[in-house]
This record gives C-alpha cells, sequence and structure tokens, in this order.
C-alpha cells in the first residue's frame, strides 16, 4: 500500500477543488488545473482536505494510487503559489543580466546567449542566481 496515497491533500485559502464524476478540477489565484484519474480510484472532498483512495487491490491500481495523490497536489501547490527554479552561475565570467523580459547569459560562448520569457513566465536576477 503506498504511503503517499494515504496522505491527505491540505486545501489553503483561495483553492477550490471540485471532483465530477473522474476529473479534479482545481481553481487559485494562479490559474485553473483539470486532471483524469481511473475509475479504480476514488476522489473526495471532505473539511478542508483531498483524499485519494482504491476501489480494488490490484497490481495496477496500488501502482497508480500514490501517482494520483501526487499529482493533486502539485496542481494545489501550483495553482495557490507556482512554481519557480533557481540557477546557479557558478565559474569565471559567467554573469546573467535582465533588460525588460529577455535574460542574456554569459557562460563561455563567443556571444552571450539571449532568452525571452515565454506568456506566464519571469526571470529575476540577483548577482549569481537566476529565478524561473
Amino acid at each position: 500500500m503506498s504511503k503517499i496515497g494515504k496522505q491527505p491533500v491540505l486545501i489553503p485559502a483561495g483553492v477550490t477543488v471540485e471532483v465530477d464524476g473522474h476529473n479534479v478540477k482545481v481553481t487559485g489565484p494562479k490559474g485553473t488545473m483539470e486532471r483524469h484519474f481511473p475509475a479504480e480510484i476514488s476522489v473526495e472532498v471532505k473539511e478542508g482536505k483531498v483524499l485519494v483512495s482504491t476501489k480494488g487491490s490490484g497490481k495496477y491500481i496500488m501502482s497508480i494510487f500514490g501517482t494520483i495523490r501526487a499529482l493533486i497536489n502539485n496542481d494545489v501547490k501550483g495553482v495557490s503559489e507556482g512554481w519557480s527554479k533557481k540557477l546557479e552561475l557558478v565559474g569565471t565570467g559567467f554573469k546573467a543580466e535582465l533588460a525588460g523580459t529577455i535574460l542574456s547569459l554569459t557562460v563561455g560562448y563567443s556571444h552571450p546567449v539571449k532568452i525571452e520569457a515565454p506568456k506566464g513566465i519571469t526571470f529575476k536576477v540577483e548577482k549569481t542566481v537566476v529565478t524561473v
């Protein structure tokens, strides 16, 4: 039995979770996520928590039980806090500069590498750390 699957997913303030048949819709300040889950998995919302359980005990069901719970948890985190990734530049002469929405990286090439931020993505540069 999955140890991850048994844990409830806490729903923070400002986030709503709706279960409709075999679909879960998570809505929050940063957007909306929808996810489909197999018929062998049961998802319900109770007292500000999302509970995931199984309708059986087959090998396939047990293999996706924890995964479905983790995916729902990731959806809740994504619509409430959002996601970020940090890149630390380590090396002589390596640097990053931000001009509007264009990130310019000097990382050993003969020319700077320029990356334009896609819609919904922001860059932040602090000395040698780039946060996406």
